[in-house]
């Protein structure tokens, strides 16, 4: 199944998994060998922790080669935007989520894009059982759409 199109906001956990080739990334990487247009969107606090993240895998020239592929591609948007920081820290506020994941949400909805996550962790899965979130989700390793507003069982 092929979960990935269009436009997308793609968290960090996804593109650690891109870097590190693993089945999870195998799906980012089809995703891109498309030949359809698309803009993929990238949040700035998703840089800094997957540089840690890539760093503590992989060595300082590893997350370094990693990021500079990011940077300079030119279908992907990183947005550092004050309004973007604005936004997260509302989502945050209100939500048990990571900041992250709080940018990854926010960004989604002002693109107007799907928020993508590796995998459907537990803390976001209690926020959607309670309240939804007001864009669509993708979750990679359970290759699970949760359309915006739709609440979990």
């Amino acid at each position: 199944m092929n979960v990935l199109q269009g436009n997308l906001t793609i968290d960090t956990s996804v593109w650690i998994e891109f870097f590190l080739g693993t089945v999870v990334g195998e799906k980012l990487k089809n995703y891109f060998a498309q030949p359809t247009q698309k803009r993929v969107y990238l949040p700035l606090h998703a840089i800094s922790e997957m540089y840690y993240i890539l760093c503590r895998l992989r060595g300082e020239n590893f997350a370094d080669v990693c990021i500079n592929n990011i940077l300079v591609t030119k279908s992907i948007t990183i947005d550092g935007s004050l309004n973007l920081a604005r936004e997260s820290g509302k989502i945050k506020c209100s939500r048990s989520i990571s900041l992250v994941d709080c940018s990854c949400i926010a960004l989604a909805k002002a693109t107007g894009t799907t928020a993508v996550f590796k995998h459907l962790e537990k803390e976001i899965e209690e926020e959607i059982a309670s309240k939804p979130f007001d864009v669509p989700l993708i979750f990679l390793e359970e290759e699970k759409v949760i359309p915006a507003g739709k609440l979990l069982p």
